[in-house]
């Protein structure tokens, strides 16, 4: 009786090996793509919610120092009235005037104030261009690393890609080789047989 050839049943086993490895690098790599696109996603969330409360900041001053400025503006407009009244009184009584110096000088404190209103003003819008620049510069920022990471996970895709032909080139090659090499051997055996006669 002749041998059973078991290089070919070998190397369908080693076919079928490798086709389970390939499913396994995909379950893998749909794993770490996923938790690619989840980190990403909560860094944009992270960075929506980071703009929002600074952008609310930013309004809340912005609007606090209007407030402030509306109220000072008032009352100097009353205070401003009362000068003009009682400069009215100390026409008709001259014991008006340290009562009239002491509105002038509330009068200045209250100049005073708004212009501090002013400046708080002015500094809070420049705090919010400020905070949209930053939250602006850090999008930018997610987005290129979106991008690597994308960019990243294409390159480990496609080596793996690689990979497996490689694998499946080899087991195509030894295939091959195992049937040239029975066939061979068949030849060697009727040549062998040939010769006995």
């Amino acid at each position: 009786m002749g041998e059973i050839d078991t290089k070919s049943i070998k190397s369908v086993q080693a076919a079928l090996s490798l086709f389970e490895q390939k499913n396994d690098q995909r379950k893998h790599r749909s794993i770490s793509t996923t938790e690619g696109k989840m980190r990403s996603e909560n860094q944009e969330l992270l960075l929506t919610d980071l703009a929002n409360y600074k952008l609310k900041n930013c309004e809340a001053e912005r609007d606090q120092a209007i407030a402030d400025s509306k109220e000072a503006r008032e009352h100097i407009d009353k205070l401003e009235a009362k000068v003009k009244e009682m400069s009215d009184l100390l026409l008709e009584a001259g014991d008006a005037q340290e009562q009239l110096f002491h509105v002038i000088n509330e009068l200045n404190a209250t100049k005073e104030e708004l212009s501090n209103a002013k400046v708080e003003l002015f500094a809070a819008e420049e705090s919010k261009v400020s905070a949209m620049k930053e939250v602006e510069l850090m999008a930018t920022a997610v987005d290129m690393e979106k991008e690597k990471t994308e960019e990243l996970l294409r390159c480990v895709s496609e080596f793996n890609d690689v990979v497996l032909l490689s694998k499946v080139a080899a087991i195509e090659a030894e295939n091959k080789y195992s049937i040239i090499l029975s066939e061979k051997e068949k030849e060697l055996r009727v040549a062998a047989v040939h010769a006995q006669e």
